[in-house]
């Protein structure tokens, strides 16, 4: 035991979020190798503490007056006057907490559905023949210099240019384009292109897409994310570490997380319209601790913007400016917050049927029925188990995935990632599920390139609360716009005080759902059926456990399947169940245009549901 307690202190005094906990508490500045900062133990004129790291541990040692020093379990211990134990308390609190941890934790668990593929660089020596050729053109110099840009900040991030490039169609397109990379390290990793004649995008094919500017990122400085790669460049020329997003529209991916959480703090200084404050908020949310939101000056769009007209092109105006906007933003730290007023006016949502980010489901009759936005929660029951509530989840989560970009985060507590994987690739192939062979799996796998999709159990979870711990690190860590948790009932079945359990799960799940604007899909068992009400279609208050979950959803879906009754012993069917699916709407807080009763075909072999056509149903059916 002594031991385990030994190597537990030494893990966590080797941590690597242990350096962001010493800055917590003191400014850092590198210094051969480590960090130095002014002692906080003692009046100190000069920076005396000094901060090296020794067989993995960061130790830190006054200089001065103090004297003192140790590992980080003695510096809280001393700064917050505290004992041993309760500044181990205070370090673990920390790290729980951290990014790095978040990403431990659902790295773990989650595993893409889509496996990417290798994508083309170039060696910044590859590369230094754009970066020629911009500064040879003095149209692409002329259109920086109108846009507030020196060469000399170009040069700074690598800007190139390019007289013509190949578009999709390999149809060459001329008149001149800056060049925008990625770099890491000696490797040119990604490439957009900017037309200097309209404003018009594309990206070099084969390459990952990534932030802007990366390199900028630095440990102890703020980074200030915005939508353009010329707002970027204006605030790295005022002297701030800035990237930008690929564009407003595109979740950011996990590694695009990962290098912004290594920055000291992170200032969100994107567009005012409605899509860039939508964008932004939602990250504001998900990225969480030491991360803020700047909104620019009325009437301007964005920083080059301010910088050009609210500023005059004046950077001294424009660095006080900037300083200003960002302590307003770290005075107000909460997002979710708006003024009504703002509101109104960048609202999008004057159609909610065709909101640009409301839930699709894959079937028209289905989609009608309810409208489904950012922050909602979706119950989807049956009339008894078995009739393919996971198999409907999954069709109408996939599609949304691949044709309407959505994030999706699936936590399964039944299915293996084996009989997931089973029931994606028979849907996307078509093939039937028990006689896949490996070229469906490639074919599937095809299907699904570009698709951001995460599959996630964990069997030594057995209670809802840890999962839903679990899924909130995975929203922030992929950006979810999508969670699926199939099934909470399996999560609260041995719980002392099921019903309570259930209540409170379902008032945390409403409030991630607001929180991180996501459209949170439970999936619930209905009351096990008696005798006479087997195959009989189920009521709202059918659905089984606590009143809580019918109570905070925007929607409820029940499946319907028919008992078959007659069954030909001669060819005996593969389902106890009708084909013919009923899909009732049992409630909904905004209805859509349709009816609240559809009808599709399952098809079990194929784990698909699609429309129905009348010729397919008994008289009088449809």
């Amino acid at each position: 035991m002594a031991d385990r307690h030994t190597n537990d202190l030494d893990a966590l005094k080797s941590h690597q979020d242990v350096i962001r906990l010493y800055q917590n508490y003191v400014p850092l500045r590198k210094e051969n190798g480590g960090f130095a900062t002014k002692c906080p133990f003692h009046a100190d004129d000069t920076p005396s503490l000094k901060l090296k790291l020794k067989d993995g541990c960061w130790l830190w040692f006054c200089h001065g007056a103090c004297h003192e020093g140790g590992t980080i379990i003695d510096f809280v211990k001393k700064i917050e006057n505290t004992d041993v134990k309760s500044a181990i308390k205070r370090i673990k609190s920390f790290i729980d907490g951290s990014w790095s941890q978040v990403k431990s934790d659902v790295d773990k668990v989650f595993h893409s559905v889509n496996e990417e593929t290798d994508k083309k660089s170039y060696s910044l020596d590859q590369y230094a023949k754009l970066e020629l050729a911009l500064d040879r053109s003095k149209e692409a110099k002329e259109f920086l210099e109108s846009r507030g840009i020196s060469f000399e900040t170009a040069k700074k991030c690598h800007l190139g240019f390019k007289q013509g490039i190949s578009s999709g169609s390999e149809v060459c397109k001329n008149g001149g384009w800056l060049v925008f990379p990625c770099v890491k390290g000696d490797q040119v990793v990604s490439i957009k292109y900017r037309s200097i004649l309209a404003k018009e995008f594309s990206r070099q094919p084969g390459m990952t897409t990534s932030l802007f500017n990366t390199e900028s990122i630095d440990f102890l400085e703020p980074i200030f994310v915005t939508e353009g790669e010329l707002d970027a460049l204006v605030l790295e020329q005022a002297g701030y570490h800035a990237v930008s997003l690929p564009s407003a529209i595109k979740t950011l991916t996990p590694e695009m997380r990962d290098e912004l959480k290594q920055a000291e703090s992170i200032i969100l200084a994107g567009d005012t319209d409605s899509v860039g404050d939508e964008a932004m908020r939602k990250l504001w949310a998900e990225l969480g601790e030491r991360t803020f939101m700047l909104k620019w000056p009325a009437g301007m769009k964005d920083a080059n913007q301010t910088f050009l007209e609210h500023c005059e092109k004046d950077a001294v105006r424009f660095r006080t400016l900037v300083d200003e906007l960002t302590q307003a933003a770290k005075s107000q730290p909460i997002p979710n917050f708006y003024d009504l007023s703002q509101l109104l006016g960048t609202s999008t949502r004057t159609d909610l049927a065709n909101h640009p980010n409301r839930f699709r489901f894959p079937w028209k009759s289905v989609d009608e029925m309810a409208v489904l936005l950012p922050g909602s929660v979706i119950a989807v029951s049956s009339t008894n188990t078995k009739q393919g509530k996971s198999v409907w989840v999954i069709n109408a989560t996939i599609e949304a995935a691949r044709k309407d970009h959505e994030v999706v985060v699936n936590y399964q507590c039944e299915l293996s990632g084996e009989e997931f994987a089973n029931i994606v690739a028979s849907y996307l192939t078509k093939q039937d599920r028990n006689y896949l062979t490996a070229e469906g799996y490639q074919k599937a796998k095809q299907l699904m390139q570009g698709v951001s999709y995460y599959f996630g159990r964990d069997e030594t979870l057995s209670q809802i609360m840890p999962v839903l711990d679990l899924i909130e690190k995975a929203i922030k860590r992929f950006g979810a716009t999508v969670v699926v948790l199939d099934h909470v009932h399996f999560l609260c079945r041995n719980e002392q005080d099921e019903i309570k359990v259930q209540a409170n799960a379902s008032q945390r799940i409403k409030r991630m759902a607001q929180q991180y604007g996501v459209k949170f899909i439970v999936v619930m068992q209905p009351r096990k059926a008696k005798q006479d009400s087997r195959g009989k279609n189920i009521h709202i208050t059918d659905m089984k456990g606590s009143e809580a979950f019918t109570s905070d959803a925007d929607a409820i879906f029940a499946l319907h399947r028919n008992w078959l009754q007659a069954k030909d012993p001669d060819n005996p069917p593969r389902d106890d169940y009708d084909p013919i699916t009923e899909v009732n709407l049992l409630g909904a807080r905004a209805k859509g245009p349709g009816a609240t009763l559809a009808k599709l075909m399952y098809e079990g072999e194929t784990a698909t549901f699609r429309e129905i056509s009348y010729a397919e149903t008994p008289a009088g059916i449809l």
